[in-house]
């Protein structure tokens, strides 16, 4: 057994988890415990303890897959110099209230990561994409399955995101590699291709596959926390599949004709290379605390002008 802990320090793993798209690939077996159960080094087995992470897995695993596992391919701490004054408050702030929080992934699991990211459009992540998961490695096994077989989608349920899902992946396999992330703005125009794959989806995928930290799914409820917070102020545009498959490029530049209007650039202006961290720390805080009206207790009341205090 090949255990590693030492490099990992400051990472809360089941808090930086719970918003990863490889949330539906562990188990927890016992508090602070984790189980990977599908996809690439599965049998691994992650352990929190108290500051620190420890992983074993019977056979060796790559320097660079443990830091996607761990997060530790990002620290935010180290990105805050770069904010200007305002954001960077904001930020301080998320760091404050979620010290171990870090995007964590497997980005050889690229495949069941788009299939993730694909059947999370419009329903609950925790609730209803996890247990379509679930179900679609106890009835296809292996992903593609899912496209030989398509029928049998069927077996998992009747919602639309599950029914497209065949055709995208068919699109996905054919058009898409690991080696891909080579060139993030040519494969953003490759994913927007492929039926009822937008932006969103796009980004994210950009976001926990590439691990380009810059890049963050941009959607109407994170740009209204950002103007609750008055961090964004007047008129924006979150960008649709129509505006983003006429941009010459998106990822390392940005050249685009809504570029003014559009919500990519102003969020990316705001927190750069933490732009990525900074959206998985607003997604964690608006399903932990906003929706609960827990504002009494937010550090972030005395700014927001959507508290109730």
């Amino acid at each position: 057994m090949y255990r590693y802990s030492s490099c990992f320090r400051g990472v809360d793993f089941k808090l930086s988890l719970y918003p990863s798209f490889i949330y539906p690939l562990f188990e927890e077996p016992q508090p602070n415990t984790f189980i990977k159960v599908y996809g690439y080094a599965k049998g691994l087995t992650v352990k929190q303890l108290d500051n620190a992470v420890e992983f074993s897995h019977s056979a060796p695993l790559d320097l660079e897959d443990l830091r996607s596992l761990s997060g530790s391919w990002l620290d935010p701490l180290g990105s805050l110099e770069e904010l200007d004054p305002k954001p960077r408050r904001i930020v301080e702030q998320f760091l404050k209230m979620y010290p171990g929080l870090r995007i964590v992934t497997v980005p050889k699991d690229y495949v069941l990561l788009f299939i993730a990211i694909f059947l999370s459009r419009n329903t609950d992540f925790h609730v209803n994409t996890s247990r379509w998961m679930k179900k679609l490695f106890r009835v296809f096994g292996e992903p593609e399955k899912i496209v030989e077989e398509p029928e049998k989608i069927r077996c998992i349920g009747s919602s639309y995101q599950l029914r497209q899902l065949p055709q995208a992946l068919k699109i996905f396999f054919y058009k898409v590699e690991v080696k891909s992330c080579e060139n993030p703005d040519e494969l953003r125009k490759v994913l927007l291709k492929i039926p009822n794959v937008g932006p969103k989806v796009a980004d994210a995928y950009l976001l926990f596959v590439c691990r380009l930290s810059s890049v963050s799914p941009i959607d109407t409820n994170f740009m209204r926390m950002l103007k609750m917070l008055g961090l964004i102020e007047g008129k924006y545009v979150v960008p649709n599949k129509s505006m983003c498959l006429q941009a010459q490029s998106c990822v390392e530049t940005i050249r685009c004709r809504y570029s003014d209007a559009c919500a990519v650039p102003r969020v990316r202006r705001l927190f750069g290379s933490l732009t990525g961290w900074v959206q998985t720390a607003a997604y964690l805080h608006v399903k932990t605390v906003c929706r609960k009206s827990l504002c009494k207790d937010c550090a972030l009341r005395i700014v927001c002008k959507g508290s109730s205090l």
